[in-house]
């Protein structure tokens, strides 16, 4: 079963279901005059999306949250009691969805569960907890991560497989700011925060504490990213001592430097995905110009070499198993998959079609993207 959002006869755009041969449009936004649909969601075979009309005049905006289901085939309105003037972060969390929504300016978690076959949502977090914000949703496995604001300060909070939401021990530190990018390795949980002084700052939290990751090798505003869990192994993107941003990794408590592909400059990776037991990604070689490369923690090597003059761009890049797809213009804009060692063009099953491939998504074992037909119109294409 395939869901997207794709633009439907006059340009107007919509919420459809591919389930083998057949195509169902499955919402009709439009007809109300709303805008949207925006922020198509999955939990298991159903799908949320949410529409608005803009405030004006003073009046806020007015957002409509929707359930589709599959068994049913039907689409209903999540009734929260009152029109939401703000609806964000939906996120899937097992059977349930996850989300902020706001009523006259006061934000609440919500979670939302079929009751009776019936989209139920259930405030879990809100002003009666002194919070006034949620935002940076992460679900790992049953458990949810979250940055909260209580008018004063960030704080990130869990809610566990119960969903009973606590704050996370020792991360309300008066200084910090946007906790975010929570990722899970081994029984620890990582992620980052900045403070005044210092940008995005790598922590553990161990399950009763939290810490910072410091190390020599880093530079002390290290401006953390791309958080990737690899085994029992994290790897992050960081400033080195030096000023530059490079790959690191943490494993076992130590911090590891692991890439340098343009020595005495930032490598200005980009799109890091785990491939197998390694990870992919798109970074500068040392003639300054952007490649794949692939690295197991020890070691970092180049995968392709499409790039020889600098003019090819590389856009996304995502996994399947031990396979990595990617898009880049060498000539044209064309979809690649390599598994590390091979790299190979992909045909499309009909000449002309799947030109321009982009807004790459992984539904199960195949990959899905947009592309233009053969005479240029958009369609949504799947790998074999």
């Amino acid at each position: 079963i395939s869901y997207y959002l794709s633009l439907y006869k006059s340009g107007t755009r919509e919420v459809f279901m591919k389930d083998g041969a057949t195509e169902t449009k499955i919402s009709d936004v439009k007809s109300t005059g709303a805008l949207g649909p925006y922020a198509l969601t999955m939990v298991g075979s159903d799908a949320y999306f949410y529409s608005y009309f803009p405030g004006n005049c003073g009046s806020p905006s007015q957002y409509h949250l929707w359930y589709y289901s599959h068994a049913a085939q039907t689409v209903s309105e999540v009734e929260f009691g009152f029109v939401p003037n703000y609806v964000n972060n939906l996120t899937a969390k097992g059977s349930s969805l996850y989300l902020k929504a706001e009523n006259s300016g006061n934000a609440s978690l919500y979670r939302v569960s079929l009751n009776a076959a019936v989209p139920t949502p259930t405030a879990l977090l809100g002003a009666g907890n002194g919070l006034t914000s949620f935002d940076k949703f992460v679900a790992i496995g049953s458990d949810l991560y979250l940055a909260a604001y209580n008018g004063t300060i960030d704080i990130a909070y869990h809610c566990d497989s119960s969903d009973v939401c606590v704050e996370i021990p020792g991360a309300s530190d008066s200084t910090w700011r946007s906790p975010s990018l929570f990722t899970k390795v081994g029984d620890n949980i990582f992620f980052i925060a900045a403070t005044p002084t210092k940008n995005s700052q790598l922590y553990i939290f161990n399950g009763t504490s939290v810490s910072e990751i410091t190390d020599a090798a880093l530079f002390s505003d290290y401006q953390a990213s791309n958080l990737t869990s690899v085994g029992s192994t994290l790897f992050f993107t960081a400033t080195n001592s030096d000023g530059f941003i490079k790959l690191f990794s943490h494993s076992s408590g130590t911090v590891s430097a692991v890439s340098n592909t343009y020595p005495g400059h930032s490598d200005e990776i980009a799109q890091v995905n785990v491939v197998g037991a390694q990870v992919f990604f798109f970074a500068k070689n040392a003639s300054a110009h952007i490649e794949v490369f692939k690295s197991d923690g020890s070691q970092v090597t180049a995968v392709t070499s499409l790039n020889p003059d600098g003019n090819t761009q590389f856009f996304e890049m995502k996994a399947i198993g031990n396979n990595a797809y990617f898009n880049a213009t060498v000539t044209q804009k064309r979809l690649y998959k390599t598994d590390g060692t091979t790299v190979t063009l992909m045909s499309p099953a009909v000449a002309g079609e799947a030109a321009n491939p982009h807004d790459l998504n992984v539904g199960g074992s195949y990959l899905y993207f947009i592309g233009s037909d053969a005479v240029t119109n958009e369609a949504v294409y799947k790998t074999q």
